[in-house]
């Protein structure tokens, strides 16, 4: 493979990356629960929510790049931006989301949507962009940093060193497990 080149994205190619994180989730469980069997139509649906996810101007988002074409895409929330803890309640996933993170300390960052374009699984790209993004996480000063997996990824989390601190369920009824890695 041609050398992997990970670092932090402009403005400007935010909405590439979260396009990419429609195509890398569109088979996942929670997103078929979401959207439905069809797939040209949960792509849509997954795109058009992905779009629209809020971003902060001190959020860390990152890319990988093939030879200058985006490949992987991870984002996080630094200490006390966390979108989790203010109690967000606009779905059944974001209210157990919230209830999980209030039986944590409050002084952690939030590690979100590691996506990978999907022919590329299995490529290493995922772990890298994990390491880069807890390193940045890190350097804001965060001790530590919480995600939440679906209970078929707490496996793959645990060989990055997070360690499953509670479990509830999303939107769909599906088991979520909350993850978190001491950073400094």
């Amino acid at each position: 493979m041609t050398e992997l080149e990970i670092r932090r994205l402009d403005s400007g190619e935010v909405t590439a990356a979260l396009e990419l994180t429609a195509r890398a989730f569109i088979n996942e469980p929670f997103v078929v629960g979401l959207f439905g069997a069809e797939f040209t139509a949960r792509y849509a649906a997954a795109r058009e929510m992905y779009l629209q996810t809020p971003r902060h101007a001190d959020d860390i988002v990152v890319g990988a790049f093939i030879d200058g074409a985006l490949v992987g895409a991870a984002a996080a929330e630094p200490r006390h931006r966390c979108h989790h803890c203010p109690g967000d309640t606009d779905s059944m996933y974001a209210t157990n989301a919230a209830a999980a993170h209030a039986r944590q300390d409050r002084d952690h960052g939030w590690l979100g949507r590691i996506a990978v374009e999907p022919a590329l699984h299995g490529a290493r790209i995922g772990s890298q962009l994990v390491e880069v993004t807890a390193d940045l996480l890190a350097q804001t000063g965060v001790a530590a940093a919480l995600l939440d997996c679906e209970l078929h990824r707490v496996s793959y989390y645990e060989t990055k060193g997070f360690v499953v601190v509670d479990e509830f369920s999303g939107s769909v009824g599906n088991g979520l497990a909350l993850m978190r890695r001491q950073l400094n």
